[in-house]
């Protein structure tokens, strides 16, 4: 058997809001490794309990607290010269711009840090798989420690503004390198699979999908009595979710469905939190009852799935990194989904149990839309019911997390 060393952003610590991703995955860890550890990066805040058996490490928190001294940042800056040097020439090639060549630099130390971490810290000397759960700079610090160590395996999940160069400014340092680095890539969705055959040199054998499943919640969400129209989202309130579009599809839909009671019920906070509720004053508050919940925790979410009804879970993301798990919990709670046609949404949404949108949609459109999922309407058990069979197909944690770990064991 090997060890593994999994690598998040906090986890089990809850700063990094990780859990939602990975409580389920840890579960299986505990048979399939001689040991496991998790390194977070960061370990602050309340802590979330695990099996006893996993160890928390907090070594990579410590070690990213200490202030490197201008002598040490100064040795960092020659330790591997021709690393940042092939970097640099790249750049000048391909994407010449003072920003990359700054962001190279910074990376590059940031890199040759955590490289000198790892030569510190205490690596299993049985076989031992790395594990970062971020494709980040630790990623590529990790492949470099682990080069010609014939015990040591690098594998890296990529999600979203972790993958896609278009979220980091059209360019991700030393990316490729890495990847030629990594024994295997997991990614969450093929549309991730797909971006990394497009854009990278990479051998298809090296990327494996792996989407992130949950446990079946045993809930079926209830529909609204008539008359009642009830919709729930749950994301950040930012500029990348575009709440906006749904306060603007509501006023449409409020005006010509004036004899309905309709509830928006939204899950999530963000940077636009104040400009979202100046457009509701403004659009809906006497059309609309919404109810913002805030920040929540995954558990309370559930159990408002379990106690109201809910006709449809609505996203209008303009970007996703795999299948979102926000999704993931809707269809396996038989809510019908209004999607954006975006990442790996289209991989879960389709007309048997939702409506896929354009990539970039109207609020007209989104506000017919909306029409199909209204409870008097004929085909919205039929859309309960599919919702549920996507669930059971693509997303059940029993499924998806035991291939992950028949992968990691494998390798």
């Amino acid at each position: 058997m090997k060890n593994l060393l999994l690598i998040p952003l906090s986890y089990p610590y809850e700063i990094g809001k990780e859990s939602t991703f990975l409580e389920n995955e840890i579960s299986y860890y505990t048979s399939a490794f001689l040991s496991s550890t998790i390194l977070p990066s960061i370990c602050s805040g309340n802590k979330t309990n695990i099996n006893e058996t996993i160890t928390i490490d907090c070594a990579l928190s410590a070690y990213n607290k200490q202030k490197i001294k201008p002598h040490l940042l100064l040795a960092n800056f020659f330790y591997k010269p021709s690393l940042l040097l092939k970097e640099l020439i790249w750049l000048i090639k391909n994407k010449p711009n003072i920003k990359n060549f700054i962001k190279a630099i910074k990376e590059y130390l940031l890199i040759i840090s955590y490289i000198k971490f790892f030569e510190q810290y205490n690596i299993p000397k049985n076989p031992i798989i790395i594990y970062t759960y971020w494709f980040t700079p630790i990623t590529t610090a990790a492949c470099l420690f682990a080069k010609n160590k014939k015990n040591t395996q690098v594998v890296s999940r990529a999600h979203g503004i972790d993958l896609f160069e278009e979220r980091n400014k059209n360019y991700i340092p030393y990316r490729q390198m890495t990847i030629n680095l990594l024994k295997k890539i997991i990614v969450v969705s093929e549309n991730g699979k797909n971006y990394l055959i497009n854009n990278y040199h990479i051998e298809q054998s090296k990327i494996s999908v792996n989407p992130i499943g949950i446990n079946d919640l045993n809930i079926t969400a209830k529909k609204s009595n008539t008359g009642n129209f009830n919709i729930v989202s749950c994301s950040s309130i930012d500029e990348n979710k575009r709440l906006h579009l749904i306060i603007e599809a509501l006023n449409q839909f409020a005006q010509s469905h004036k004899n309905i009671k309709i509830t928006w019920n939204h899950f999530g906070d963000g940077i636009l939190k104040d400009e979202i509720l100046r457009l509701y004053q403004t659009t809906l508050k006497d059309k609309v009852q919404v109810i913002f919940h805030g920040q929540v925790s995954n558990i309370e979410i559930i159990n408002f799935y379990k106690l109201n009804p809910v006709d449809v879970f609505i996203t209008t993301s303009a970007s996703e990194g795999g299948r979102p798990v926000s999704i993931n919990e809707a269809i396996c709670c038989s809510i019908p989904i209004i999607g954006t046609s975006i990442g790996g949404i289209p991989e879960l949404v389709n007309e048997s149990n939702g409506i896929l949108l354009k990539e970039y949609p109207s609020a007209i459109e989104i506000s017919n839309a909306l029409y199909r999922f209204l409870p008097d309407n004929s085909d919205l058990e039929s859309l309960k019911e599919n919702s549920r069979k996507t669930w059971q197909a693509k997303c059940d944690a029993t499924k998806t997390f035991p291939e992950f770990i028949n992968l990691l064991q494998t390798l």
